[in-house]
C-alpha cells in the first residue's frame, strides 16, 4: 500500500531518495542564485554595486514566499531522510539552510511556511544527546520563540535543552512556567519526539 502511495515501485525510502534528490537539486539551483547575487549580477539582472544592489536582489530572490517556502520544504524532507537514514551531518546542514530560507522569507500572514523549522532543527541536535549541540538548540529555540511566541512545542524544546546546561535543575525551573503558559490551552499533550 506503501508503494502505491508513493508513487512508482521501491518503497517509501526509495521514493523519499527520489525526492531528497529532487530537493537537493532546488537547493543547488537556490544556492547558485545567492552567489550570483552576492555578486551583484544575478544572470545579467543586476549591475549596481553596493548595499542598494544587495538589497535590491534579496528582495528579488525572496520576493516570491511560494518559491522560498517550496525551498523549505524540500530541504526538511531532504533532512528527514538523511536522518532515517542515520546521515545527521549532513541532515543538519540541510536544516540549517532550511532556518535561513525560512527566515530570509518576507512577513505574511498567514506565513508563508506552516512552522518554524527551527523546531525541527532543534529536535535533531537535542537527539545527539551532547551539551554543545544543545546549546545550539538552545539558540535556535530562543530564535524561534522570538518570532513564534506562542509556539508551545519551541517551549518545550527549550526546556529540554537547558536540561543539558551546567545547573539543568535552576534552567528547568526558569523555563517551567513558560512552558505551563504556553500550553495551558492544548488539548493534547505535547512530547519533546514531535521536534
Amino acid at each position: 500500500a506503501c508503494d502505491t502511495a508513493l508513487g512508482k515501485g521501491g518503497g517509501a525510502v526509495a521514493s523519499a531518495r527520489r525526492l531528497a534528490a529532487h530537493y537537493g537539486q532546488v537547493h543547488t539551483q537556490l544556492v547558485e542564485a545567492a552567489d550570483g547575487c552576492s555578486m551583484g549580477s544575478p544572470g545579467g539582472a543586476l549591475t549596481a554595486d553596493g548595499p542598494s544592489a544587495s538589497l535590491a536582489c534579496s528582495q528579488a530572490a525572496a520576493a516570491d514566499n511560494g518559491a522560498g517556502s517550496k525551498g523549505v520544504m524540500l530541504l526538511v524532507a531532504a533532512a528527514e531522510v538523511l536522518v532515517a537514514e542515520q546521515q545527521v551531518d549532513q541532515a543538519l546542514s540541510l536544516l540549517r539552510a532550511a532556518v535561513a530560507l525560512q527566515n530570509d522569507l518576507f512577513y505574511d500572514e498567514p506565513a508563508p511556511f506552516f512552522y518554524p523549522v527551527g523546531e525541527t532543527l532543534a529536535g535533531v541536535l537535542l537527539s545527539l544527546g551532547r551539551q554543545a549541540e544543545a546549546a545550539e538548540a538552545a539558540a535556535v529555540l530562543r530564535q524561534v520563540l522570538f518570532q513564534w511566541p506562542r509556539s508551545a512545542l519551541a517551549t518545550l524544546g527549550l526546556q529540554a535543552a537547558v536540561e543539558f546546561g551546567p545547573d539543568p535543575e535552576l534552567a528547568t525551573a526558569a523555563v517551567q512556567g513558560l512552558v505551563e503558559q504556553a500550553t495551558r490551552l492544548n488539548d493534547t499533550v505535547l512530547d519533546i519526539a514531535w521536534l
